[in-house]
């Protein structure tokens, strides 16, 4: 190879693979849209802002159009990063809905047509790229965007903290349907091994870029309309309860972020509690996993002109075990719980408890625990019963040094007692379950011939 052949071909790779001038290009738009906007905010029109979004309006519609000109010419690399600028485009980068919140009749009028420019744009993008949306994901696209346009309208009438619970109880509804689900699109042609990978990463890509871009929104928010920024702490709830490997850990990740936000900001505590329950129930319901389909020749093997595009009817929820998903939703009730007990409040010490509530709970607890023949409600209700009576004055705490030391002697034969038991009662099981195996290795061993 000629040094004249190796300059082309990285010009090839670098300048038609993958070409670092639409990420220039589109970072002088927004640059340039952004300084238009400053500076007729300057000069005192109000309006001009407006216009300035419409700009960036015609540049994503123009991306769209670049991409279909280079599937049509089969560059659908580069195609492809247009396409994923043009997705970036969509979070309204120059924070159009927020702008037009304040223009009366007009401004409603601009948002409401960001809205259909927005449809308008998914659609086509989806269809030059060859990619059939699921269901699901068009519901959440629309929400996320209807949901951008809507929060700056409702801050100009409702309260600081109705309009955090909003934002907070938006973004969480987002990640869920985005997390706790199979696949959101599919190709409409048959996409080769590499292909399958392209597309995977593409719409992990569109997913990352837009919930980047809806935080970022929610922090424009916390500094411009009062959204208290805390309401997203509670995501971190779903986020570990769908990617935690054991389901203590998401306990404990559930916990720790209730303790975190009643201390921070008390006022949300019932909605963490009541997003954690949510989360407990969502990993309850089991796990996405795909369900491989057998190839059309009947052969264990492969190959690309055999297997079907992949589509979202290859996933489906794998329920976990029984005595797991009771203790799940088991957790989901407690968290439930805590979300009725803590409503209204707003920091200090706790609020007392509310008998009406807890005996709902009780009658909760023990019909699961009946139902499931599980014994971990009723160590929950016992344990309430104990806050409960220290609470109201019926168990009076430890006073003297007397008393602390006859608890600490009773709690120490309780404890020895019943870890006693308990690894007694292991060893049996343990015994029983290898007598099993052997009978069954037993019964399964050839009878040697007379």
């Amino acid at each position: 190879m000629t040094e004249s052949d190796r300059v082309r071909r990285l010009l090839h790779r670098w300048f038609v693979e993958y070409n670092p001038l639409y990420l220039f290009s589109a970072a002088l738009v927004l640059g340039g849209v952004t300084m238009m906007s400053r500076g007729l905010v300057q000069a005192g029109s109000t309006l001009g802002a407006l216009a300035v979004s419409a700009i960036a309006e015609v540049y994503a519609w123009t991306l769209i159009g670049s991409a279909a000109l280079l599937m049509r010419a089969g560059l659908r690399r580069p195609a492809v990063i247009l396409a994923l600028l043009a997705v970036l485009y969509q979070g309204d980068l120059t924070l159009h809905c927020e702008t037009a919140s304040f223009h009366g009749l007009l401004g409603t009028m601009a948002s409401a047509a960001w809205v259909v420019s927005f449809a308008g744009k998914l659609h086509a993008l989806a269809a030059v790229m060859g990619i059939r949306l699921a269901a699901r994901a068009s519901v959440v696209i629309g929400a996320g965007a209807l949901g951008l346009a809507l929060v700056p309208w409702l801050a100009r009438s409702a309260s600081a903290h109705t309009l955090s619970l909003v934002v907070g109880l938006w973004v969480f509804s987002l990640a869920a349907a985005v997390l706790w689900g199979g696949p959101t699109a599919e190709s409409r042609v048959t996409l080769d091994a590499w292909g399958r990978v392209v597309l995977r990463r593409a719409v992990r890509a569109t997913w990352s870029i837009w919930g980047g871009l809806a935080l970022f929104h929610v922090w424009f928010w916390s500094r411009e309309l009062g959204v208290a920024g805390v309401v997203v702490v509670p995501v971190t709830m779903l986020v570990a309860a769908r990617y935690a490997r054991s389901d203590v850990t998401a306990a404990l990740v559930n916990l720790a972020v209730f303790a975190l936000v009643a201390r921070v900001a008390p006022a949300f505590a019932s909605l963490a509690a009541a997003l954690a329950a949510v989360a407990f129930a969502l990993r309850a319901s089991g796990a996405p996993c795909r369900v491989e389909r057998p190839t059309p020749n009947g052969s264990p093997y492969r190959t690309a002109e055999v297997e079907p595009a992949p589509s979202p009817e290859r996933w489906q929820l794998e329920p976990p075990p029984h005595g797991r998903r009771a203790r799940l939703l088991l957790a989901a009730l407690i968290s439930l719980w805590a979300a009725a007990w803590t409503a209204g409040w707003s920091g200090g010490r706790f609020p007392e408890h509310v008998v009406a509530l807890d005996l709902l709970f009780a009658l909760a607890a023990a019909t699961w625990a009946v139902a499931t023949k599980s014994r971990a409600p009723w160590y929950v209700l016992v344990a309430g019963a104990l806050q409960l009576g220290v609470e109201r004055g019926l168990i009076a705490s430890p006073t003297s040094a007397l008393e602390w030391g006859l608890l600490q002697v009773a709690a120490g034969f309780l404890l020895l007692v019943g870890t006693v038991l308990a690894t007694l009662r292991w060893r049996a099981r343990a015994s029983l379950g290898t007598g099993a195996s052997a009978a069954t290795s037993a019964e399964r061993a050839p009878v040697p011939a007379p």
